[in-house]
């Protein structure tokens, strides 16, 4: 409780308000009250030492005090002076000692009798004027206390406020660091995760980078947050065809994501796969992924042969919704926004998850057997997770349907293909990608993914144990 005032009167102490208070304030130093009534003002110490309670009690005392107090006899209040009163006893008195001195006995008698008259009443007008001081002594003893209670009523309101308000000030500052704090780590970790710079002198990006690249971002459907969760490969954002403009589109092949995004922005749609949903094969029916050979630094299907396979395969399965093919779904080229730098860069690493759980679609070709991410792809495509990690899919089970174009043999290089990939183990693969006759256009793909593919046994065993524990 607030501690507030008992209140004494700073000055004209023997008076108070001789009527009802109708307006109470403090000092801005809280020590000094003015209360208001009538046409009058009051300027009162506030002795800070009682409670909001204690006041209650003091005031209901002085009530009930005031209320039990001699009433004054009806008609009187506020009536006769026992003083002339007491002046006609002395009267009296001097008429009865001359009548006695002049031995007129009757004229005793009677005065004697007016002297006791006159003395009942002075008697009883002493006693109205005692109950009249006693009861404004008590009426005003309850006014001070009636004072001092609103006062403190007004003080608590008012401290418990300012309390509330520093609270919650305290509070949103407190949220406020405490989200300054996650996001400063948020972009110190991503930092040094995707650093700025040519490959020779990388270096971190610094938090003011980071807040720049915020809105930039956002428009590719990235935070800064959603950077540090992908690194951990349990889930990631991709961008895919809708496969029924695909299915539609009459062209020899379709543009690069940039040009998608920008002039046919309804063609693609950013969606999350993740392990947990990917396990639980919420996305096999429905998304395709290709798995296909570069055949130009600069486009990787310059006669559309790879599109015409698409389509063909496509038009043969209406159950797909959603197409991720590279060259249209990751940002492509030098000429990348560094938004869409860090974007591919979160997605590169990622790619796991498409090809061990969604349908795999491979476009065969002669070169395909000699390339690091195509048989990187096929690999995956061969697997399925469980709780012993990567194993092999039986032909009930296979996810990937292979097409062969250009100068693939479709009776012989299929099932060497499969010969290849289909019962090795995470280690084996590691062990045949890592040769220099496996060829890379960029050697820092192969150097992110083979320690990841390392790994990858061992993540998936956790990951499934993970999500035992969960159900």
């Amino acid at each position: 409780m607030l501690a507030t005032a008992s209140l004494e009167l700073k000055a004209e102490k023997q008076d108070a308000h001789s009527s009802v208070v109708t307006s109470v304030a403090f000092s801005p130093d809280g020590k000094t009250i003015v209360s208001g009534g009538g046409d009058t003002l009051k300027v009162w110490d506030a002795e800070l030492n009682v409670s909001v309670a204690e006041m209650e009690k003091r005031v209901a005392a002085a009530r009930a005090a005031f209320s039990a107090g001699s009433p004054a006899p009806a008609g009187t209040r506020g009536g006769a002076d026992p003083e002339p009163l007491r002046r006609r006893v002395k009267e009296v008195e001097t008429q009865m000692e001359a009548a006695a001195a002049r031995k007129d006995y009757v004229e005793a008698g009677k005065l004697q009798e007016q002297l006791k008259a006159v003395t009942d009443q002075v008697q009883q007008a002493e006693e109205r004027q005692a109950a009249e001081r006693q009861r404004a002594e008590l009426e005003e003893a309850l006014r001070k206390e009636e004072v001092a209670l609103e006062a403190a009523r007004r003080r608590e309101e008012a401290e418990k406020k300012r309390q509330a308000e520093e609270a919650e000030k305290k509070r949103q500052a407190e949220e406020a660091e405490k989200k300054r704090q996650a996001e400063e780590a948020v972009r110190a970790s991503a930092g040094a995760l995707f650093p700025v710079g040519s490959d020779d002198q990388k270096r971190p990006r610094s938090a003011a980078e980071w807040l720049k690249l915020e809105p930039p971002l956002a428009e590719v459907g990235l935070t800064t947050a959603l950077v540090l969760d992908y690194k951990e490969g349990k889930r990631c954002s991709f961008w895919f065809i809708r496969a029924a403009k695909l299915r539609d589109f009459s062209g020899t092949t379709p543009p690069r994501m940039q040009e998608l995004r920008r002039n046919h922005p309804d063609w693609l749609e950013q969606r999350k796969i993740s392990f947990t949903d990917g396990h639980a094969e919420h996305y096999v029916s429905n998304t395709l992924v290709i798995s296909h050979c570069w055949e130009d630094s600069e486009q990787p299907d310059g006669e559309g042969v790879q599109f015409a396979a698409i389509k063909k395969h496509l038009l043969a399965n209406a159950a797909i919704e959603w197409v991720c093919f590279d060259f249209w779904s990751m940002p492509q080229g030098r000429d990348k926004a560094e938004s869409e730098d860090i974007e591919f860069s979160v997605m590169l690493p990622n790619i796991n998850l498409l090809y061990l759980f969604c349908s795999v679609l491979i476009l065969l070709d002669s070169s395909y057997m000699s390339r690091f991410w195509t048989q990187f792809e096929a690999f995956l495509s061969f697997r399925k997770v469980t709780a012993n990690g990567l194993d092999s899919t039986s032909e009930e089970e296979r996810r990937d349907t292979i097409i062969c174009i250009h100068n693939a043999n479709p009776k012989y290089d299929p099932p060497k293909l499969r010969d290849m990939w289909g019962d090795k183990t995470a280690e084996q693969a590691y062990a045949i990608l890592e040769k220099p006759d496996v060829k890379v256009t960029n050697q820092k793909d192969k150097n992110i993914q083979l320690p990841k593919l390392k790994k990858l046994n061992e993540f998936a065993k956790s990951a499934v144990a993970t999500m035992g524990e969960r159900r």
